[in-house]
């Protein structure tokens, strides 16, 4: 867009096309598209980033895997239009399912994100995108962890046992 208008910096050829100038940009539109309809809203996950972690880039994927407790989960967002003709609305799915108002380029922060499957979904007039979240447990507190502790533990105990009463 331009910033600030500058004198003399307006043109109209015999095309009908208006050139606009200004001290730091120019554009170029034509009369008739003035009134044109607004195209579709496009909205994307910029980055994420965990527990204040550098951002990892999300622009062209659909699913994010963690594993590990993630007590900070921060996602921006980003939308190409520099006019906002409707305001955006984000909720996470699994967490809270509440609709919140927001803008595009916020960032977006849900804090004590326990392990689970979750999903962010943003959405601005016709507009909607999701982000699909996993976080999966430490290799340690996981359910075949634990099982594992639990026959270890009886097989100590037994041992314990057999020692014992030997």
């Amino acid at each position: 867009p331009v910033g600030t208008p500058r004198s003399g910096g307006l043109f109209v050829t015999s095309e009908d096309e208006i050139y606009a100038a200004g001290f730091d940009a120019m554009v170029s539109f034509r009369e008739s598209r003035l009134d044109a309809p607004a195209p579709p809203e496009k909205l994307f996950f910029s980055s994420i980033s965990l527990n204040n972690g550098n951002p990892t880039p999300l622009l062209f994927r659909d699913e994010v895997r963690y594993n590990g407790v993630c007590p900070l989960l921060e996602i921006r967002t980003s939308a190409p239009n520099y006019i906002r003709r409707d305001p955006m609305e984000y909720r996470l799915l699994g967490l809270n399912g509440e609709w919140i108002k927001g803008t595009a380029g916020q960032k977006l922060v849900f804090t004590n994100v326990n392990p689970g499957k979750y999903t962010l979904q943003i959405r601005s007039g016709d507009t909607e995108k999701s982000l699909s979240i996993r976080i999966n447990r430490k290799w340690y507190v996981s359910i075949p962890a634990q099982i594992l502790y639990g026959l270890l533990l009886t097989g100590l105990l037994i041992a314990a046992f057999l020692f014992y009463k030997s």
